[in-house]
């Protein structure tokens, strides 16, 4: 079960990282859920009112101990395409720069569902290190990560 908490502010994640890498640095790709992990609530969830609830999340900005090193950041979600603006614009606030955001597109969204949609993008994208607030979906894709720290 994953519950480190991230410092995700790009100055933060990448202060001590040389422009360039060398090749004795380690470059990861990572990948991070979205809700519990990046975006912290501020209000209560109301399904009539997701649109309002997504706008209002705090970044987390609490530590994550990278390696030094450029890495590639992935963000793997649970939530829907239709809030994928209110998404994008949400990170864009915050300046997260993150390589690539997926959403689940499934029909009935699930724990297995949604466990079964990150495994398969964590394989498809190579990602090394994921952060997960659920645990058992932290359980479920802890196997199809490459590598560890």
């Amino acid at each position: 079960m994953i519950r480190k908490i991230l410092n995700l502010r790009p100055e933060n994640l990448l202060e001590s990282a040389p422009e360039k890498s060398t090749p004795k640095e380690k470059i990861m790709r990572i990948g991070f859920d979205l809700d519990g992990v990046i975006a912290i609530p501020t209000q209560k969830r109301s399904m009539f009112k997701m649109f309002e609830f997504y706008r209002t999340c705090i970044l987390q900005t609490s530590d994550i101990p990278l390696p030094k090193g450029v890495h590639t950041l992935y963000i793997v979600t649970g939530r829907k395409q239709c809030f994928r603006n209110v998404t994008v614009k949400w990170l864009k606030e915050y300046d997260f720069h993150y390589e690539d955001i997926f959403f689940f597109r499934g029909k009935d969204k699930t724990f297995d569902n949604l466990a079964v949609h990150k495994i398969g993008l964590i394989k498809q994208l190579r990602i090394q290190l994921f952060f997960e607030d659920d645990a058992f979906i932290a359980d479920c894709t802890s196997s199809a990560t490459i590598g560890q720290i």
